[in-house]
């Protein structure tokens, strides 16, 4: 059997994305097998899944792939309605929902909570340290053009001190 790895990621607040590239993927022979942050991993398959994403409260975030009691019973409980679990990455529950109707729903409240987290981490990620660096690199600038314009001032005011001098005089 072939694998594939695909270099893609989404974000907690993506979730319908990721559901509906996870069944496209399927539907073009591609069964998801594993994911990280950047890549997912497919096997190919003959058979056709579709699946369906929860999003969990991960109490471990240095381990994302660790599977907490509370979210072992939230597996457990849609095992039980028939649907496989799949794989899971921090914060994502990937299943195959065997052909049932969509029975997953998140705690709308867990939800929002979690996107509100993921959103601030990334204004921190793409907006507050570009930020710093930025006001990092205009000031390194300043500091050099500084010193710069005070060695031409220096040098220049070393040539002409003895034509002032002169004329003085």
């Amino acid at each position: 059997m072939k694998e594939k790895m695909e270099w893609i990621s989404f974000e907690i607040d993506e979730r319908e994305m990721f559901e509906k590239h996870l069944n496209e993927m399927s539907k073009q022979g591609w069964n998801i097998v594993g994911m990280t942050a950047d890549y997912i991993l497919y096997k190919e398959a003959d058979e056709v899944k579709e699946y369906i994403i929860d999003i969990c409260e991960n109490p471990n975030k240095k381990d994302a792939y660790r599977i907490d009691k509370n979210v072992q019973k939230q597996i457990e409980m849609y095992e039980e309605f028939g649907y496989t679990f799949v794989c899971n990455f921090i914060n994502f529950l990937v299943f195959d929902s065997n052909g049932q109707e969509r029975m997953i729903h998140t705690d709308e409240e867990i939800e929002i909570r979690l996107i509100e987290e993921a959103k601030r981490k990334s204004r921190i990620r793409f907006v507050i340290i570009p930020t710093i660096i930025l006001i990092g690199v205009i000031l390194i600038f300043a500091i050099l053009s500084q010193e710069y314009l005070l060695y031409v001032l220096s040098s220049t005011y070393s040539l002409l001190l003895p034509i002032l001098v002169i004329i003085v005089n």
